[in-house]
């Protein structure tokens, strides 16, 4: 009985086998982001005073200008609604405006605020990648797929600050700035990829990914 069973089973894998396929996807997109990113750091603002927000420095609507290329692979096995799928990612772009606040406070809780300057963030690159992969599952007849993820990511900003401009105290335009703020960070992450085809030609889709990441920073 169990030498049968077995036979079937074998049997059965082999002709779903025969039926698998392979399907390789590439795209290559251009789109439009805007970023932010809020840094600061603690710090002693005499010998014996201790501030939790010594400095901080915060850029924000940073306009993106963005190159990427996309990979898919999706493997079928047999005739079940399951499929694998591996995807990956890479991202390269351009920043065109951007607003940068440089503060300082004497004060916790960011009170005291002695020193700011409001600059030109119009410049600098930013870079991503990311690799995925998961099983993908499709229910009904919508087509609703549903793809539980998990991969790797690395991303990079590279900021700078030009045209500064000193608003506290009121000292206005000053020459000479030109700085910059090299981050990067990487790690894995988790996701959730669902699509959506009612009707033929048209597909709806939404990812969630969830970031656990390694932080540096050059200045």
């Amino acid at each position: 009985m169990i030498t049968r069973f077995v036979a079937l089973l074998l049997a059965a894998l082999l002709c779903g086998a025969v039926e698998a396929r392979a399907e390789l996807t590439y795209s290559l997109s251009t789109g439009y982001r805007v970023d932010d990113l809020d840094w600061n750091k603690a710090g002693f603002f005499s010998e014996t005073k201790f501030v939790d927000v010594l400095s901080e420095l915060s850029w924000e609507d940073l306009e993106i200008f963005q190159l990427q290329l996309g990979i898919e692979g999706e493997f079928k096995p047999w005739r079940y609604p399951v499929s694998l799928v591996m995807e990956g990612r890479v991202g390269k772009g351009w920043i065109a405006d951007g607003e940068n606040q440089d503060s300082d406070f004497a004060e916790n809780g960011r009170n005291q605020e002695f020193s700011r300057s409001n600059n030109s963030a119009d410049d600098g690159d930013v870079f991503d990648a990311s690799f995925g992969m998961g099983p993908k599952v499709r229910f009904g007849p919508l087509d609703l797929a549903v793809t539980p993820l998990a991969g790797y990511s690395v991303h990079r900003q590279d900021l700078t600050l030009s045209d500064g401009f000193q608003t506290i105290p009121s000292f206005g335009s000053f020459a000479g700035l030109d700085s910059e703020y090299d981050t990067q960070w990487w790690g894995p992450w988790a996701g959730l990829e669902l699509s959506l085809q009612p009707l033929s030609g048209l597909t709806l889709g939404a990812v969630f990914e969830y970031h656990w990441v390694d932080y540096e920073a050059e200045a």
